[in-house]
């Protein structure tokens, strides 16, 4: 592993495949689990802003939680842990929960009438690639791993509406397309997405 450079773990939903489909299918709920276990970067910061796109005009990046939280720190041993959970929660709201050891925030955001059901947390905007033999993930659910950049900012997760291909919808064609976020509208016409990025410092 480069010096400048760990390595994020993910998995989706719960271990449980009977919890899992409950989650996904039927209360449309989608879940992430990631997590950085890197002993070099003990009591650092895991720094995440968001900034929402709405017809390819950005809006101002925040932050997410306040910046130097303890929710987002990496502990003692150089172990950081993040759950997210995305849904819709009326005609009119989606939100996003990110839950961390310490404590949880929520995101909201207005959506695209007559489309809040097809948002979705996109973590593959990174390359993301199985891990072989990893302990701890069930065979139907692997865990995957990416290599993350230190003390720059990178887009880590996208929750965004799916690219209208005519007859279908896709959300992969979009976040593996590697075409930059900023230019997604005038690339797939996507009226509605927000970005949260991060940066470890």
């Amino acid at each position: 592993m480069a010096p400048d450079s760990t390595t994020l773990r993910l998995t989706y939903g719960a271990d449980n495949p009977e919890l899992r489909k409950l989650m996904s299918r039927v209360l449309q709920i989608e879940q992430q689990r990631l997590s950085i276990h890197d002993s070099r970067l003990a009591g650092k910061q895991f720094h995440l802003t968001f900034q929402e796109y709405r017809n390819g005009v950005p809006s101002p990046e925040k932050e997410l939680v306040a910046n130097g939280s303890r929710l987002t720190r990496f502990d003692s041993t150089g172990h950081f842990s993040l759950e997210v959970f995305s849904r819709q929660v009326s005609e009119a709201k989606v939100e996003n929960r990110f839950l961390f050891a310490a404590g949880m925030t929520v995101k909201a955001f207005d959506v695209v009438p007559q489309k809040g059901d097809l948002y979705s947390l996109r973590a593959d905007i990174r390359p993301f690639r199985q891990v072989r033999g990893a302990a701890g993930g069930p065979a139907d659910n692997p865990i995957t791993e990416a290599r993350l950049p230190l003390g720059v900012k990178v887009p880590l997760l996208v929750y965004t509406l799916p690219y209208d291909g005519g007859d279908y919808l896709q959300w992969c064609t979009v976040a593996q397309s590697q075409v930059p976020v900023g230019e997604w509208y005038k690339r797939f016409r996507i009226p509605h997405f927000v970005v949260y990025s991060l940066r470890i410092e």
